[in-house]
């Protein structure tokens, strides 16, 4: 599981924005879609502060991203538990 999270985790800007890093690097970052739930969590931590915010997507974006990852996980998670009640029972 850590070989999956911990990458996800580090490449989510959580520790290092994306402005930074390299081009091939920052594609990565965007197509992860954690980035789009720090960058949520960002803009609602720094409302007083939106020179710190550029940069980030946008507010929608973020959790429109995020509320359509955690579906499709949800779903994907739901699709597995089917399968292995199925090959049990």
């Amino acid at each position: 599981m850590n070989s999956i999270l911990v990458p996800i985790w580090f490449l989510s800007g959580a520790f290092f924005p994306a402005a930074g890093a390299p081009v091939w690097l920052r594609w990565i970052m965007w197509l992860n879609p954690l980035t789009y739930g720090m960058a949520a969590l960002r803009r609602a931590l720094y409302l007083a502060e939106p020179q710190t915010l550029s940069g980030l997507p946008g507010a929608a974006l973020s959790i429109a991203i995020s509320v359509v990852f955690a579906a499709a996980a949800m779903w994907f998670a739901a699709r597995v538990a089917e399968r292995s009640e199925v090959a049990a029972g």
